[in-house]
Protein backbone atom coordinates (compact mmCIF):
# COMPACT_ATOMS: atom_id res chain seq x y z
CA UNK A 1 0.00 0.00 0.00
CA UNK A 2 1.38 3.41 -0.98
CA UNK A 3 2.01 5.90 1.79
CA UNK A 4 -0.20 9.02 1.65
CA UNK A 5 1.60 12.16 0.56
CA UNK A 6 1.78 15.22 2.78
CA UNK A 7 -0.01 18.47 1.94
CA UNK A 8 1.90 21.55 0.79
CA UNK A 9 0.81 23.43 3.92
CA UNK A 10 2.14 20.61 6.15
CA UNK A 11 5.65 20.99 4.71
CA UNK A 12 5.84 24.78 4.35
CA UNK A 13 5.85 24.70 0.52
CA UNK A 14 6.67 28.23 -0.73
CA UNK A 15 9.07 30.21 -2.89
CA UNK A 16 12.59 30.00 -1.61
CA UNK A 17 16.05 28.58 -1.78
CA UNK A 18 17.27 25.92 -2.08
CA UNK A 19 14.58 24.86 -4.51
CA UNK A 20 12.69 21.72 -5.48
CA UNK A 21 14.42 21.48 -8.85
CA UNK A 22 17.59 20.26 -7.12
CA UNK A 23 15.85 18.09 -4.51
CA UNK A 24 16.17 14.32 -4.51
CA UNK A 25 12.37 13.96 -4.06
CA UNK A 26 11.46 16.09 -7.14
CA UNK A 27 10.28 14.37 -10.31
CA UNK A 28 10.37 16.54 -13.44
CA UNK A 29 7.48 16.48 -15.91
CA UNK A 30 9.15 16.63 -19.33
CA UNK A 31 6.00 18.15 -20.90
CA UNK A 32 5.67 21.17 -18.58
CA UNK A 33 7.67 23.41 -16.26
CA UNK A 34 6.08 21.72 -13.25
CA UNK A 35 6.76 18.38 -11.65
CA UNK A 36 5.80 16.18 -8.74
CA UNK A 37 7.28 15.08 -5.45
CA UNK A 38 7.69 11.66 -3.90
CA UNK A 39 6.52 13.05 -0.54
CA UNK A 40 4.22 16.05 -1.23
CA UNK A 41 0.83 15.92 -2.97
CA UNK A 42 -0.03 18.03 -6.00
CA UNK A 43 1.87 19.79 -8.75
CA UNK A 44 5.29 21.02 -7.67
CA UNK A 45 7.07 24.10 -9.05
CA UNK A 46 10.81 23.54 -9.33
CA UNK A 47 11.47 27.10 -8.09
CA UNK A 48 9.72 26.48 -4.75
CA UNK A 49 10.95 24.54 -1.71
CA UNK A 50 9.76 22.89 1.53
CA UNK A 51 11.17 21.70 4.86
CA UNK A 52 11.67 18.17 3.45
CA UNK A 53 14.29 19.42 0.97
CA UNK A 54 17.21 17.04 0.42
CA UNK A 55 19.95 18.08 -2.01
CA UNK A 56 20.52 15.70 -4.93
CA UNK A 57 23.92 14.06 -4.80
CA UNK A 58 26.41 15.83 -7.05
CA UNK A 59 29.03 13.37 -8.31
CA UNK A 60 32.61 14.36 -7.49
CA UNK A 61 35.27 14.46 -10.18
CA UNK A 62 36.56 11.12 -8.88
CA UNK A 63 33.06 9.65 -9.43
CA UNK A 64 32.96 10.90 -13.01
CA UNK A 65 31.35 14.27 -12.29
CA UNK A 66 32.64 17.67 -13.21
CA UNK A 67 33.14 19.18 -16.62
Amino acid sequence: MAKAKLSKSDVGYSEGMPHCGVCTHFREDKESEKGSCELVAGTIDEDYWCKLFKQKHKPTIAEGGGR
